[in-house]
């Protein structure tokens, strides 16, 4: 007999790789494998853009963004607040490693969260408490694919230049 996957399912996975990106990032970027290969790319894909309060109701690529590179606020106050993932770094290369897993496994890059921010918007962002240095690499990944999707959206007729 083959189990139905719940939303407590759903949610269970969800916490757990978010914790992964929390304390093992290499982990977590062996995890989405896994999951994918397990229970299919649909199961992998409801999970990385479920949105999570603790990430500011956003997906994870928002949860990636709010922890790749340094810390630009890093004073005492800023990092005593209950934010999620204030005290975690990821290093830029694999953050764009999971970046593009991410991409690959149908991230909505174009959510926003709570804020009304897309994780193109809090990459670039430099006066938020989770605004971050160090992370160029992903950005031009995020800025990459959003102009990949401009590109879609035009159809440019090269012949009535020529």
């Amino acid at each position: 007999m083959v189990k139905k996957i719940t939303q407590d399912d759903y949610i269970y996975v969800n916490n757990y790789l978010l914790d992964c990106l929390l304390t093992d990032p290499n982990k977590y970027y062996e995890k989405l494998e896994y999951f994918k290969d397990t229970y299919g790319l649909e199961f992998i894909s409801k999970i990385i853009n479920w949105s999570t309060y603790e990430t500011y109701c956003g997906n994870h690529l928002h949860a990636l963004v709010m922890i790749t590179g340094k810390l630009i606020n890093n004073n005492k106050e800023n990092i005593e607040k209950k934010i999620w993932g204030i005290n975690t770094s990821v290093d830029d290369l694999l953050s764009s490693k999971i970046c593009e897993r991410l991409l690959e496994y149908g991230i909505n890059y174009n959510s926003v969260n709570y804020y009304e921010e897309t994780p193109y918007q809090i990459s670039i962002q430099k006066n938020s408490f989770v605004s971050r240095y160090n992370n160029k690499l992903l950005r031009r990944i995020l800025r990459k694919q959003l102009i990949v999707d401009l590109n879609k959206k035009f159809d440019f007729k090269l012949d009535l230049w020529i």
